[in-house]
């Protein structure tokens, strides 16, 4: 073999060495870190559907179900969400190019809930997706539902951008609601049970943030303080009622 015959040999692979690593390095690993009952999930339309286990690795494309009763908990680089009984979900979307990291899920019915933790040196791209509207954020809390051909948003934490399907916006923030259907978005009174859900939220993200080394934000679930008795109880924290 002449000398430039192996010199050829030696940069293709190194060339090749090289791409193998940079799109290692972009993957998204999708993790199954919680999963309650019979949880379902399959890689394309055509595929069997097979049951989800916590330590699955799952890819773009993959569906999950939750049936009744049944629920799931999910880390997509950090950004956590958690599926509750009767939710069908797709990935659609997991991208890392440089300091961003771009996550898309398709809510066909049920409800999630999803935490974007604190990702240093990296922007967060996330949104929901529904038949009626998209919720888009960039680090906060906060939950979606799809039933009966309307969606529902919850903000527990942080800003989140809603859209509807004429492509009208509006910007809410933490203890906001709206219910967003094919006429448009409104805004929804924000009652007891709603601050329960929010508090609900906010304990379940503190501990997926202390779960990955993150320190808790100010006024956040991070107020929990044990009582006398050894029993956890709520520190009202800014804006709380006493």
């Amino acid at each position: 073999m002449s000398r430039k015959h192996r010199l050829t040999i030696l940069f293709v692979f190194i060339l090749l060495a090289f791409s193998t690593g940079l799109f290692s390095a972009l993957e998204v690993e999708v993790e199954v870190i919680s999963c309650n009952g019979e949880v379902s999930y399959r890689l394309a339309e055509q595929s069997a559907w097979e049951f989800l286990k916590v330590g699955d690795r799952l890819r773009i494309g993959t569906e999950i179900r939750t049936e009744e009763s049944c629920g799931a908990e999910l880390n997509l680089g950090n950004v956590f969400v958690k599926l509750d009984p009767g939710t069908h979900l797709v990935i659609k979307k997991l991208e890392r190019s440089e300091n961003m990291l771009r996550i898309e899920l398709n809510l066909a019915s049920g409800a999630i809930w999803s935490k974007v933790a604190k990702i240093l040196g990296n922007l967060v791209f996330y949104e929901v997706i529904t038949p009626t509207a998209v919720a888009g954020v960039e680090g906060t809390l906060f939950g979606t539902s799809y039933r009966s051909e309307y969606t529902e948003i919850l903000v527990a934490e942080g800003l989140v951008k809603v859209r509807d399907n004429f492509g009208r916006e509006i910007l809410m923030s933490a203890k906001e609601k709206v219910k967003v259907t094919v006429e448009g978005i409104f805004r929804l009174r924000f009652g007891e049970e709603d601050q329960e859900a929010v508090e609900q939220m906010r304990r379940w993200g503190l501990g997926k943030e202390k779960n990955q080394n993150y320190p808790p934000e100010e006024g956040t679930a991070a107020n929990e303080a044990k009582s006398e008795k050894g029993q956890q109880k709520m520190v009202p924290g800014k804006g709380d009622s006493k």
